[in-house]
């Protein structure tokens, strides 16, 4: 997209009166539109999340926020496009952290391989993945589902968005902990081909998130038998928890907003304050209630922190499994 300035004065008045300038560099900062690129497709629930930012990044700065989609390459391209911006604060971006910590490790050719690449804002949110099957499965618990899978090794299937994602690499994290094979199912449709596919029975399970899910668990088509967390989530409170039964990893779904390196002082701190104010606002506590989001602020050092942590875990996950099975 093709940013466009926003002049308070024209060149005419500017030349009579001798004037520099009537913002730009000299202003304060934002004094035009931002672009706030999305590194996914429109309507699904990380845009959702980006949009609901957008809208309150408007009311924050005073200024239009545009999101502007830009898929694919496993979120790396439009997060591609952040890295490689101008750093004047005018494009900024979503980032999941699968797109920061774990393509890198198998992509040599990003224009970022770390968190030095690249200036995070801060964290704004995360979720867990959650296990859900058909509505008549056998199966009540998460406990009940791992037992069979360790009864029967390699004949529960779980569907998932596609090898090497997220939810692919909870179904392989469980079963190595549980010392078992369950069949980790592709589908080329990504998340919701893989809900669907559970709907309608010909997988034993799903592993997703909330955003997929929670309609067709309102619908009575699935049921959610767990979350991999070690702690309850609100999205699914009666859900039993991986950690309960033994099986506890800290990978999950986590999104920070980014800025291409050395952007200005002024606008790393606006955009930093900002970003805490909003993860921190009641509109997004309710679109957390509404959406399986929950919102978690993190200042950038602590961001950093955790992609570095995020990355020593893929780090772990590629040495233990074979993506390209």
């Amino acid at each position: 997209m093709t940013k466009t300035l926003r002049f308070g004065c024209s060149a005419l008045s500017l030349a009579a009166l001798g004037l520099v300038a009537c913002g730009g560099e000299d202003g304060d900062y934002p004094d035009q539109d931002i672009t706030f690129v999305v590194p996914f497709g429109t309507g699904g629930a990380n845009d959702q999340i980006a949009r609901a930012f957008a809208q309150e990044l408007e009311a924050e700065l005073d200024v239009n926020v545009n999101v502007e989609n830009r898929e694919g390459g496993g979120a790396t391209i439009g997060t591609s496009h952040v890295v490689n911006s101008e750093p004047d604060g005018y494009t900024i971006g979503l980032a999941a952290a699968a797109a920061l910590a774990q393509q890198p490790l198998t992509n040599d050719d990003l224009p970022y391989s770390s968190p030095e690449d690249y200036h995070v804002v801060g964290k704004i949110a995360e979720m867990p993945g959650v296990v859900a099957v058909p509505s008549d499965s056998e199966f009540d618990d998460l406990d009940a589902f791992i037992t069979h899978a360790q009864d029967n090794p390699g004949e529960l299937q779980a569907s998932q968005a596609g090898n090497g994602t997220t939810q692919d690499l909870l179904i392989r994290e469980l079963a190595r902990l549980a010392d078992t094979e369950i069949q980790s199912i592709p589908l080329a449709g990504g998340g919701q081909e893989a809900t669907l596919a559970a709907v309608s029975g010909r997988v034993d399970a799903t592993f997703g998130f909330a955003p997929a899910i929670t309609s067709f668990v309102e619908s009575e088509d699935l049921r959610v038998i767990g979350v991999v967390a070690d702690e309850q989530y609100e999205a699914f409170p009666d859900a039993q928890l991986s950690a309960d039964i033994g099986y506890d990893t800290p990978l999950r779904a986590v999104y920070y907003i980014i800025l291409p390196n050395d952007a200005p002082e002024e606008v790393r701190e606006q955009l930093e304050s900002a970003t805490a104010s909003i993860v921190d606002s009641e509109a997004m506590a309710e679109f957390s209630n509404e959406s399986g989001f929950v919102m978690e602020h993190k200042d950038h050092a602590a961001a950093v922190d955790e992609i570095l942590e995020y990355t020593e875990l893929y780090e772990e996950f590629n040495a233990n499994f074979d993506i390209d099975e």
